[in-house]
């Protein structure tokens, strides 16, 4: 077993100050030797759930031998299910460890006295013991578990398709067992790994903290093997990220390299042959790149997290020449009235915000939508602003009538407009490397939350952020992104450099 391995096992195995009664091991007497007769009270596991991320090929498989080996003839669990994605994969895990009892009963007596008999074939593979105690394997659905009450449920290739309804399934399954465990076993998840991106979550505040375990979540361990890395819009000598090609990045993602399972040579192998076209496949199979994780609320799928975050304008301002846009959800059940307008240090970079009601300090992005009429005539006397963006198409364009007959100045913006402004707006956030970004923010809530949630709704040739989402409303994106595009095609003006001709 490798250290790696070892290290893991430890953090499943960890013991609380929790105890519960085990009627299948045998009583012990003082001096730790059994009575002959069956029951006693045993500690309960510190953590009754936990996940193991790490690259594939690495030896993830070692640690569920390992785990349900011992469980099964050591520690007194009843019952143990196996579960994967792939029904190959199921096999082959059963055909590994009906190996390996094989050779546990050859090699000691105890456990061949122990022993039953090894079910194969027709979706009934187990191993069974004389007292009731077996391991069951199956490959996953939405009710391949229902109906039993496993101590211990492994849920192999926990990466795979793990959603609500496989979990409805098998999850209630062991809430009954006094001392039970679930164990997530899989490489890096994608925007597929809905559950086992949802415990992950739960226990990364933890291991921001340098923990282990924590008062905030007692009862989840949680082992992972990756790294973050370079991208096309990484500043010139950024240090929040890391190289692909380098060897150290490829050695500390895959514990077991060097080990017997994977070679160095192997590794390199698959990036000269993946750096060029398929380097995201790369990092994600071979490096566990995390970026790919469901997020919570299912967000930063278009707008990345850490882009964002750096794009808040801690020291900019927004000047005195700028445009608002409206929008307003499809159902009408939020609107926001977003402003924009260059920056009074850099007349290159666009601030994007929520308009504020000075007197109530309250964010014009509320329920409803008839409200935003009064507050557009209110910013208007008090700023003049050059114009309100309204899509005709959308439910705000109810408002445009009444707006001009309060002589509210108005640009009305057509789809195409608007799909080439979602264009402009993330690229304005997310610029490619060597281009400079050009928006900014000022760090609203409301703000923060749209883009966290907004998604990408591709048409013919363009594409706009998707309004029917279930995630959240993203009002404040749709309304900034109308506010951005409208300034770059009627207020933004570009220094422009002379150009003098000279004739002879």
């Amino acid at each position: 077993m490798d250290d790696w391995q070892y290290n893991t096992m430890e953090g499943i195995t960890c013991l609380s100050d929790r105890t519960y009664y085990n009627p299948y091991l045998p009583q012990l007497d003082d001096d730790g030797e059994p009575t002959g007769e069956l029951g006693r009270i045993e500690p309960c596991w510190a953590a009754n759930e936990f996940g193991t991320v790490v690259a594939r090929q690495n030896g993830k498989g070692g640690i569920i031998e390992f785990r349900a080996l011992a469980g099964l003839f050591l520690w007194g669990d009843r019952e143990i299910v196996y579960t994967s994605h792939h029904g190959r994969t199921m096999v082959d895990m059963f055909e590994r460890m009906a190996e390996l009892v094989d050779k546990l009963r050859k090699a000691d007596p105890a456990a061949q006295a122990m022993y039953a008999n090894t079910m194969a074939g027709n979706g009934r593979e187990g191993i069974y013991l004389k007292d009731g105690r077996k391991m069951l394997f199956m490959a996953r659905s939405k009710t391949s578990v229902r109906g039993l009450s496993p101590d211990v449920l492994i849920l192999d290739e926990a990466m795979m398709k793990l959603g609500p309804d496989e979990i409805r399934a098998c999850r209630p399954a062991v809430t009954a067992r006094p001392n039970h465990q679930i164990l997530n076993f899989g490489s890096v998840g994608d925007a597929e790994a809905v559950y086992f991106g949802a415990v992950r979550n739960s226990i990364l505040p933890v291991y921001e903290k340098g923990e282990l375990f924590d008062e905030e979540n007692p009862d989840t361990g949680w082992f992972e093997w990756s790294e973050e890395y370079h991208t096309d819009y990484c500043e010139p000598g950024c240090d929040k990220h890391r190289d692909p090609s380098d060897p150290e990045v490829w050695l500390d993602t895959n514990p077991s390299l060097g080990r017997g399972r994977l070679r160095i040579e192997t590794i390199a192998g698959e990036y000269r042959k993946m750096k060029d076209t398929m380097l995201d496949v790369f990092t994600l199979d071979r490096l566990s790149d995390p970026k790919y994780w469901p997020q919570v609320g299912g967000g930063w799928k278009a707008i990345p997290k850490d882009v964002w975050e750096q794009r808040g304008a801690h020291e900019l301002n927004m000047g005195d020449k700028f445009c608002l846009a409206l929008d307003t959800a499809p159902d009408e059940a939020w609107s926001c009235i977003t402003a924009c307008g260059a920056t009074e240090q850099d007349n290159d970079i666009a601030m994007v915000e929520i308009t504020v009601d000075a007197e109530t300090d309250e964010l014009d992005y509320r329920p409803g939508i008839w409200w935003a009429l009064d507050r557009i005539v209110k910013i208007y006397k008090a700023t003049h602003f050059a114009f309100v963006a309204i899509d005709p198409a959308s439910p705000a364009g109810a408002l445009i009538p009444k707006l001009e007959a309060r002589h509210i100045p108005i640009k009305e913006i057509t789809g195409r407009e608007y799909n080439h402004s979602c264009g402009q707006y993330l690229r304005g956030l997310h610029p490619k490397k060597g281009e400079a970004f050009r928006i900014v923010h000022s760090n609203q809530a409301p703000m923060t939350a749209a883009a966290a949630n907004a998604e990408k709704k591709e048409r013919v040739e363009l594409w706009s952020w998707d309004k029917l989402t279930d995630a959240a409303d993203i009002t404040p994106i749709t309304s900034g992104t109308k506010a951005y595009g409208a300034y770059m095609a009627h207020l933004y003006r570009k220094k422009a450099t002379p150009f003098f001709f000279y004739a002879d």
